[in-house]
């Protein structure tokens, strides 16, 4: 509206095979706003303003990429395993439970959020931003633990919990010379970038070389401790 109040919103549905007929469906909506502060009648007199608009924005985008596994909500059987009657040798075909799954499998959602602050000054010779940020993945794929005693594997994928990645962006540009014949320019930018596990429908979980517990980064070590040397034969001692 009069080239200074901007606001957009948008929607869509997503469908996918990769989940149960009840969970198949994902709803996903943004929306964004700007205000060009610049373009108002009290900065009219700021001369070496040229630009400055504020901004924030949230929006969701679906995820179902899970590698190798187009009908994972789906239990496998195998065959093979067949059964000898010890009396006359005949053998009968079997199958067995290869894996479990998880029925309520669904959508992996990233919502996304930020403000920030776009500027420009001295005919735009100088500009740019100043952004926060927090982005949520929530109904995380993982492969879950669970007893090999059940007979169908050590783990089953599903939505684990959710993880949040956050911080500021800096952004600054300059044009140091500019004329009809030459041009020079240098941009620096600067982040601070954090991880945070934000839930988990576990206490926690041992992810390869990770430990994930709620509070903690996705990418917090869980390694044995080492003990030193044996000075006897140089061998790697831990405890």
């Amino acid at each position: 509206y009069d080239d200074k109040y901007f606001i957009e919103v948008s929607g869509r549905q997503d469908k996918s095979s990769r989940f149960d007929r009840v969970e198949r469906t994902g709803d996903f909506y943004s929306v964004g706003a700007s205000w060009v502060i610049s373009r108002e009648n009290f900065m009219s007199s700021l001369d070496f303003v040229s630009n400055l608009k504020l901004r924030a924005s949230y929006g969701e985008v679906g995820n179902d990429d899970i590698p190798g596994q187009y009908f994972p909500y789906l239990s496998l059987f195998g065959t093979g395993w067949s059964d000898v009657n010890p009396e006359t040798g005949e053998q009968y075909p079997g199958i067995v439970l290869d894996n479990d799954t998880d029925p309520g499998l669904t959508w992996e959602t990233t919502a996304k959020k930020n403000i920030g602050l776009d500027f420009g000054f001295f005919n735009n010779r100088l500009t740019g931003s100043v952004e926060y940020y927090n982005n949520k993945s929530i109904d995380l794929f993982a492969d879950k633990e669970v007893a090999s005693s059940l007979g169908a594997g050590s783990s089953i994928l599903t939505n684990i919990g959710s993880i949040k990645n956050y911080g500021w962006e800096f952004t600054l540009n300059g044009t140091i010379v500019r004329n009809d014949n030459f041009s020079w320019s240098s941009g620096l930018n600067f982040s601070m970038d954090k991880n945070e596990i934000v839930s988990l429908s576990v206490p926690r979980q041992i992810q390869g070389t990770k430990l994930w517990v709620p509070g903690n980064s996705l990418f917090d070590f869980y390694l044995q401790e080492s003990a030193g040397v044996d000075p006897a034969d140089g061998a790697q001692m831990w405890y």
